[in-house]
């Protein structure tokens, strides 16, 4: 990054603070740590990087492939995770998509490419995609979760953010839908930008959270349709496998 751009993204981000203090720890918000990350989030995420994951699909277990991703193919070469969605990943996330605090994204951004470094696969990516929330639900927060961190995470690898997806057909939250459910609430929904070039390009697809899959799953294959040669998933929480 020159040198210019750096100066005018500190600033940025000062004015920002300025603007928009910090509201205590930048995960869960804990008042006595205002503008750092607080004690028992620093150990949630230290015992999260010990957890054992499905090789494929990231999703936290006994570190064999889980039984999803052996019945399903998966359109996506792996996805991980930067930890659980339970604690101080989920305290964060629902910070910044409900209460719109975004003092943390920077902090998050960094948990993701921490997770790049870890995953060697990731080196084969040239090219950064959010997965795009439908443009109701980006007027209602004044911005894209998955946009903020894909495009902290991009600046920090030095590689493009390409606004690649769009989300063609609104949904219902998934909330309390079950992966079936999930599949079908999003079979469609994401399509192709208009003269991307997508041709052969290795995607880091970055999402907040994985649950079922059936997001970045609609995703991947949209990106694949459209010419991508692989698609990388990466997400800042994922769930825990229940057999």
């Amino acid at each position: 990054m020159s040198g210019s751009k750096f100066w005018l993204k500190f600033l940025g981000r000062g004015l920002v603070d300025l603007l928009f203090p910090p509201g205590g720890c930048l995960l869960c918000g804990n008042r006595e740590k205002e503008g750092v990350v607080c004690r028992d989030c620093l150990s949630f995420l230290e015992t999260a990087r010990t957890l054992p994951f499905c090789p494929v699909c990231g999703r936290f277990g006994e570190g064999e492939i889980c039984l999803d991703c052996r019945i399903y193919s998966r359109p996506f070469t792996l996805c991980r995770a930067a930890g659980p969605y339970e604690g101080a990943l989920k305290q964060a996330i629902r910070r910044l998509k409900y209460e719109r605090k975004r003092e943390g994204v920077e902090y998050l951004g960094g948990l993701l490419a921490e997770v790049v470094t870890r995953e060697p696969a990731y080196q084969r990516a040239r090219v950064v995609v959010p997965v795009p929330t439908s443009p109701e639900r980006r007027r209602q927060r004044g911005f894209d979760q998955a946009e903020l961190l894909a495009r902290e995470l991009a600046w920090r690898l030095g590689l493009p953010l390409c606004r690649w997806l769009k989300k063609e057909i609104p949904t219902p939250p998934q909330t309390g839908l079950g992966r079936g459910e999930r599949l079908l609430n999003l079979r469609g929904s994401f399509g192709v930008c208009q003269n991307p070039k997508l041709g052969g390009a290795v995607v880091l697809l970055v999402d907040d959270v994985f649950t079922t899959g059936s997001t970045l799953t609609a995703a991947a294959e949209a990106l694949l349709a459209g010419g991508a040669a692989e698609v990388l998933g990466l997400v800042l929480a994922a769930a825990r496998i229940f057999t």
